[in-house]
């Protein structure tokens, strides 16, 4: 090449790109890139070009050989870096562990609480009469402790605490997906009720987990019944009838808008004959309401007979 007239200077630096080129550098290889570092290189390969250097003795295989030993380690110190960030367990395992939450219902069905903590009525909320249910959607960890709770549904401040409070120690069974343990999101209720002399009344406490022969009992409804709660083996049925809700006027000057959660009641037929806001919007809960019972379902079956049904569904306001 340098017979064919060209530069000691462009051939080194051609050299030490070609090299390069082989192996991308990658983090971690500083220190091995300290000895081999690029202007270094195509000095030394200059020197070992440049025709004023005294080269008698020295073979072509020897100028060649040298050269590699200069340049080859920019070569050689990424696969052992490679290999570590890929095989490294802890990546894996910190992946798995960042699995998003699955909702309990349809076939997700809701963990047996084995562990259950009443809550403590706050002095000032019994002082002033405060009672009702706060609603709270709970996180629950793949060991089926609550990691992470929000209400959906307020009562007051105390309350809303004492509820947050209780429910962060209960645990469950674990919730499990294709015969794995996952994290899921599900709605619980903590109920504060005062008696006629203004003591709180005692919250009942979670039956025992049922044995293996209760679990593998169907469920039997018979008419006169409470309604069943979709969720589990009740799948949710499908909407035949939609009938959007009219956005209050008072609502649209007011710039208002939000989802209204509501908890209705299907009978047979898969007709709405209830619906209760269990999280509201000022200025469109009535609507949601109004707009909520003329919906038709297809009926809900369980064993092969349509029966009343219980579930959540949403409203969502958004203005243009």
């Amino acid at each position: 090449m340098l017979a064919r007239g060209v530069l000691p200077s462009g051939y080194a630096a051609d050299l030490v790109l070609f090299v390069e080129s082989l192996r991308a550098p990658a983090a971690g290889s500083s220190s091995a890139l300290a000895m081999a570092r690029r202007s270094q290189l195509e000095g030394r390969v200059m020197t070992i070009l440049e025709s004023n250097v005294n080269r008698r003795g020295v073979s072509q295989a020897g100028i060649l050989t040298a050269m590699l030993m200069l340049v080859w380690p920019l070569a050689a110190v990424v696969p052992a870096v490679t290999e570590s960030a890929t095989d490294d367990p802890a990546a894996v395992e910190t992946s798995s562990q960042e699995q998003m939450p699955v909702r309990v219902g349809s076939q997700i069905k809701a963990p047996i609480k084995i562990v259950h903590v009443n809550p403590i009525y706050p002095e000032a909320a019994k002082a002033a009469g405060e009672q009702g249910i706060v609603i709270i959607e709970a996180t629950i960890g793949i060991d089926g402790s609550v990691v992470d709770s929000s209400i959906i549904r307020p009562i007051s401040e105390a309350l809303n605490r004492a509820a947050v409070a209780a429910v962060s120690q209960w645990k469950f069974s674990p919730i499990l997906l294709n015969g794995q343990a996952v994290p899921a999101i599900m709605t619980v209720t903590v109920n504060f009720r005062l008696d006629a002399d203004g003591n709180p009344v005692p919250q009942p406490l979670p039956p025992d987990p049922p044995t293996q022969v209760d679990q593998q009992d169907p469920l039997i409804w018979s008419p006169g019944d409470q309604p069943l709660r979709i969720g589990g083996e009740i799948k949710a049925p499908q909407k035949i009838k939609d009938v959007a809700p009219v956005y209050p006027q008072d609502a649209k000057e007011a710039r208002v808008s939000g989802i209204v959660i509501l908890e209705i009641q299907l009978d047979a037929d898969g007709r709405v004959t209830d619906a209760k806001v269990i999280r509201p919007v000022a200025m469109l809960s009535d609507a949601a309401v109004d707009a909520v019972l003329q919906w038709e379902f297809t009926p809900t079956l369980h064993n092969g007979q349509p029966v009343p049904v219980i579930m959540t569904v949403t409203v969502n306001f958004t203005l243009q």
